[in-house]
């Protein structure tokens, strides 16, 4: 139980933090959030410090290490595995680290909170991890471990006789909220592609939630999601809408992969969705868990060595986690390197 006590995490807990300090049980996971426009409403590095400013006795009486995870939309894909996965390490940690999932708008902003030390750790797609570390060599952020793949997904209403990426041109496209990673994503396979988004009829940039609701209701024709799977979400808009996944051609996969080497050839699965009748080709990347480097190796070990040593659980939770493979997990080819706490522990790992 030490090994966790007088390792407060580095950064200066933000006001809201002080003021939740009250509420620090369960209630406390869903306490300070992120606003509408994704601007952070807490800093979650860590609360451990907040304790001891706010009550010099409480962290040494609690013995506990509180952490944050910055995920993603609520209930959507990086949100769902977070949860899942503070789950884990809460129970796997009882009385000596409290895991508290945090939604966030999702990959973009994660990586730049992580920069900035607003988040010490987070989920961002390997596209935007890959790109910070070659912006910063010798950066803020570490790997923790690759989760999960998640594809690119078109969704389409079927009236709107959308069959490649270049009938997109006079269409109404959600791409998702500029703090997102599909967002980012989008632009880049449409530039990769020849497509000129200005050629759009509207350019939206919802949450992934309302954008699926709009286009249910026809007020978007085309819905860009970077997902995995299974996903709520997107069984819900071929479901309840009777969308279509319109699938990416050979050439649009390898101009894609050529200017974006984070993406590799992918499939929309049909076993994952009863609507879906046969695999829909596409690009996919990974999905992974970041720290930033100064967080403690006590931490981010406990945290790899369950996710390594409580797979089984987490597969059983969420199929989006029921594939983890300690090596894949510890993969950080063209990446941020591995943190020296996750090293350790994928090492010590049978």
């Amino acid at each position: 139980m030490d090994e966790f006590r007088h390792r407060p995490l580095p950064r200066q807990p933000h006001p809201c933090l002080l003021s939740r300090i009250a509420r620090l049980g369960d209630s406390a996971d869903r306490a300070c959030r992120v606003d509408g426009r994704g601007r952070m409403v807490i800093r979650t590095a860590t609360l451990v410090l907040a304790l001891a400013l706010a009550a010099p006795g409480a962290a040494s009486e609690r013995r506990l290490v509180f952490f944050s995870v910055g995920g993603g939309e609520l209930d959507v894909g990086y949100d769902v595995a977070v949860r899942a996965i503070c789950a884990e390490v809460n129970a796997a940690h009882a009385g000596r680290l409290r895991c508290s999932p945090e939604t966030t708008p999702g990959s973009r902003y994660n990586v730049e909170a992580l920069k900035s030390g607003d988040l010490g750790f987070g989920v961002a797609q390997w596209d935007l991890a890959k790109q910070a570390a070659a912006d910063a060599p010798g950066g803020p952020l570490r790997l923790v471990a690759r989760l999960f793949d998640e594809t690119f997904v078109l969704l389409t209403r079927p009236e709107a006789g959308i069959a490649r990426l270049a009938d997109l041109a006079g269409r109404r496209v959600d791409i998702g909220q500029p703090a997102s990673g599909r967002h980012v994503s989008a632009r880049a396979l449409f530039d990769a592609t020849g497509v000129d988004t200005d050629a759009f009829s509207t350019l939206l940039t919802l949450p992934a939630s309302a954008a699926v609701d709009a286009l249910c209701a026809d007020r978007v024709d085309a819905v860009a999601l970077v997902i995995g799977h299974p996903a709520a979400i997107v069984a819900r808009a071929l479901d309840a809408c009777d969308a279509r996944v319109t699938p990416l051609s050979a050439a649009e996969r390898r101009a894609v992969i050529a200017a974006q080497p984070a993406f590799h050839e992918g499939f929309v699965p049909a076993g994952a969705y009863a609507a879906l009748s046969r695999d829909a080709p596409t690009v996919a990347l990974s999905a992974a868990l970041l720290a930033r480097a100064d967080q403690p190796s006590t931490v981010v070990g406990a945290l790899t060595r369950t996710l390594v040593d409580r797979r089984a659980a987490l597969g059983a939770a969420t199929r989006l986690l029921a594939d983890l493979d300690p090596a894949a997990m510890a993969d950080a080819t063209d990446g941020p390197p591995l943190h020296p706490g996750a090293r350790d522990a994928f090492a010590a790992a049978p």
